[in-house]
C-alpha cells in the first residue's frame, strides 16, 4: 500500500493543482518510481494506493499507464490520517504481512532484498507485527526519533540517554494487519505513529536499518535537492531503463500539461 492522501500544504505552491505523489523527479513523478519498482517485485501481487486531496488526477493517473499487477486507488471522502486509512482496507489487505510506503519518500534501497529480510525477521520471531526501515537523521530532524535495541528491537528514543544512537522512520515498512486490527483505540480517523508506539511498549515492533540515500520529499527545497542529486548521481535512477523512459514519455508529456491547470 502507497499512501499519497497527502494535501502536501508545505509544497505549496506546486500542489495547488498537482498532488504531491506525482510532482516529477527527472521528469517522473514520484509515485511512478515507486510503482515502477513494487512490479519488479514477484511478491507484490496488488498495489493499493489511498487517496483524497486531488485524488481524481491520481486515479486518472493510474488508469492512464500500463499496470503490470492490479493497482486500484481508494478514495477518502476526507483525509482518514496514516492509520485510518490503512483500517479501511484491511479486508482488502488480507491476512499475510503487507509493503507500506509513505507516497512523498524517495529512496534508493534494494526493495526487494529489504523486503525478503524483513520478511524474514517476521517469520522467525512470532512476537513481531510489523519492520520498520530506519535510517540516518536527515539535516532538517538531526535528533532523531528512534532507537535499535536488542538485536533489532525498536523503541522510542530515551530523552535522557545519548550512548543510544538515533534514527528516523523511513516512511517504509512490512507490517502485520493484526497491528491495525487488534488496535484498541482504532477508530475512522487516527495515525500510524500511535499504533507503533502501542507496538513499541508490548516490544512486537522491530528495525532493519538502511544506510543508503533517502530523502522525504516534503517541501519544494527537498524537491529541489532530489532533483539534484538524481542529476548527479545516476545510480539513484538505475530502475529507469530506456524502455521504461521510452514507454512514459508520451504520457508524462500529456500529464505534466494537464496537471498546470485547475481541475
Amino acid at each position: 500500500m502507497i499512501l499519497a492522501a497527502g494535501m502536501g500544504t508545505r509544497m505549496l505552491p506546486l500542489t495547488q493543482h498537482c498532488p504531491k505523489p506525482l510532482l516529477p523527479v527527472a521528469g517522473i513523478p514520484l509515485l511512478e518510481h515507486w510503482l515502477i519498482k513494487l512490479e519488479r517485485i514477484s511478491a507484490i501481487t496488488q498495489i493499493i494506493i489511498n487517496a483524497a486531496y486531488l485524488s481524481e488526477r491520481i486515479r486518472a493517473y493510474i488508469h492512464a499507464r500500463h499496470n503490470a499487477v492490479p493497482i486500484w486507488v481508494n478514495v477518502e471522502p476526507e483525509p482518514l490520517e496514516t492509520a485510518g486509512a490503512l483500517r479501511a482496507v484491511l479486508p482488502d489487505l488480507g491476512q499475510a504481512p503487507f509493503l507500506l510506503i509513505n507516497g512523498d519518500v524517495f529512496c534508493n534501497v534494494p526493495l526487494s532484498t529489504w523486503l525478503k529480510e524483513a520478511s524474514r525477521r517476521l517469520q522467525a520471531n512470532a512476537a513481531c507485527e510489523g519492520v520498520c526501515m530506519m535510517v540516518n537523521n536527515p539535516s532538517h530532524h538531526l535528533s532523531g526519533d528512534f532507537c535499535i535495541v536488542d538485536e533489532g528491537l525498536l523503541t522510542t528514543k530515551p530523552e535522557q540517554h545519548t550512548e543510544c544512537a538515533s534514527y528516523t522512520f523511513s516512511g517504509v515498512s512490512v507490517l502485520s494487519p493484526k497491528l491495525i486490527r487488534q488496535y484498541p483505540q482504532a477508530r475512522k480517523k487516527f495515525a500510524l505513529r500511535e499504533v507503533f508506539d502501542w507496538a513499541m511498549a508490548r516490544r512486537a515492533l522491530y528495525a532493519n536499518y538502511y544506510a543508503g540515500y533517502w530523502i522525504d520529499v516534503g517541501t519544494p527545497e527537498r524537491l529541489g535537492q532530489l532533483e539534484q542529486d538524481v542529476q548527479a548521481n545516476p545510480y539513484l535512477l538505475a530502475h529507469l531503463n530506456t524502455e521504461t523512459k521510452n514507454a512514459l514519455k508520451p504520457m508524462h508529456k500529456n500529464m505534466h500539461k494537464k496537471m498546470n491547470k485547475e481541475p
